[in-house]
Parts: structure tokens; sequence; C-alpha cells
């Protein structure tokens, strides 16, 4: 279960998204031409349609993802919240944007992060003007409705 959802103060306003949309993640299955191919079949449905479709290919893909097709909405697949400098091995907020993503997905079940890890990256992606989809599952929803809504506002 995944709900793109907003938190936090700061959350990346410039980007909107209509319902219904649909997320297409081949995950590590598909790659290079494969994936290429997959997504302009994608771009054709979202554009004859008129709906929006979130691509979120092997990193490696951004970039030609991003420059091959002209209607989907590609995100990077994980990202971490480390700043620029050290971080041996780690996903830069600022080189997934670099490559021509425009969201991250975040929190998959085959990537879970911590809460707090979450609220970082969240905040790294915001700073970088990365929209987020976090997975999340009904605990932790309602963990976050409790973490980032004042109590009060819960009560009414």
């Amino acid at each position: 279960m995944f709900y793109p959802i907003k938190m936090g103060i700061n959350m990346y306003k410039e980007f909107k998204i209509k319902l219904p949309f649909f997320e297409i993640g081949p995950k590590a299955y598909l790659y290079g031409e494969s994936v290429l191919a997959l997504a302009k079949a994608a771009d054709k449905v979202s554009k004859k349609y008129d709906v929006q479709i979130i691509f979120d290919p092997q990193y490696t893909d951004i970039p030609m993802l991003a420059r091959e097709t002209e209607n989907l909405l590609i995100f990077a697949q994980h990202m971490d919240s480390l700043p620029i400098g050290r971080g041996y091995g780690s996903v830069l907020p600022e080189a997934v944007r670099a490559a021509g993503a425009v969201g991250v997905i975040l929190n998959h079940a085959e990537k879970r992060i911590s809460l707090a890890e979450l609220n970082k990256t969240i905040k790294r992606a915001d700073e970088v003007g990365l929209a987020t989809m976090v997975h999340i599952s009904l605990l932790g929803a309602i963990l976050l409705l409790i973490m980032w809504c004042p109590v009060n506002k819960l009560m009414h």
C-alpha cells in the first residue's frame, strides 16, 4: 500500500499530480533498452488517455528516460538524506535531480527506512526540488499522522 503524501512544512510545492495516476516500477527486472521500450509504451498511453504515470527505473536509466519520454514522471527508486560530501555508495539527492528525475519513491517494502531517516530524506528532497511518494503500511500511516499532526488537530 502506498500513499503520495505531503509531510513537513516545506514539502516541494511545485509538483502537482492529478488523480488517478499510475506507477510503473520495474525494480531490477528491466534496464537499458528493455526499460526504454516499456517507458516509451507507457509514454504513449499517458498522452493518449491524459493520465499521469510515475515511472521509477534503475538510477542509471533515469537520464535516458528523462530525455526519451515526454509525459512520464520519472522518479528514483530511492535516495539517501546525506549532503554533498562523504557517502561512498550512497544516492545523493542532487544527483537524482541532475539526472532528470522529478521525484523519488521512499520506504518501499524492499528498501525500508526508519521514520527518523524518512523525515530527513523528505526534507532533503524538498531542498533539491524532488517530489516524494512514500510507501507506508497502515500502522506507518497512523504513526506518521501522530508524528506530524498536532494532537489538538487529531481531536477535531
